[in-house]
């Protein structure tokens, strides 16, 4: 199978992507997410970076299971994404309340 490609994916928080999905040899199918850079300085060509999935065996689908339905695995791969990075700001915040909580803590028990 080729790669098929879809650019712009626009999620639901208005963010835009590029989407490339793929099968391998064994029916698995590949989600890869990336975001977009501008254009390269030399050919004026769009840039891209791959920011999510690809061969990363937690993001891999079984097409099968999805009906080949790869635009229902490339929102979800999406929605996988933009929570990743929810939760990676949450933990940032809490870590920093911790150290905040920390500082200002008396030391009494």
């Amino acid at each position: 199978m080729k790669v098929l490609t879809k650019y712009p994916v626009v999620s639901q928080n208005g963010n835009q992507y590029r989407i490339d999905a793929w099968e391998d040899k064994w029916g698995t199918a590949h989600i890869e997410v990336f975001v977009y850079l501008g254009k390269s300085k030399i050919f004026k060509r769009d840039k891209f970076k791959s920011v999510y999935g690809g061969d990363e065996y937690g993001t891999a689908y079984d097409a099968p299971r999805w009906k080949y339905n790869y635009v229902a695995m490339a929102k979800d791969q999406v929605i996988s994404y933009e929570n990743y990075l929810k939760n990676i700001e949450r933990k940032a915040t809490e870590r920093n309340d911790g150290v905040k909580e920390f500082s200002k803590w008396d030391g009494k028990c």
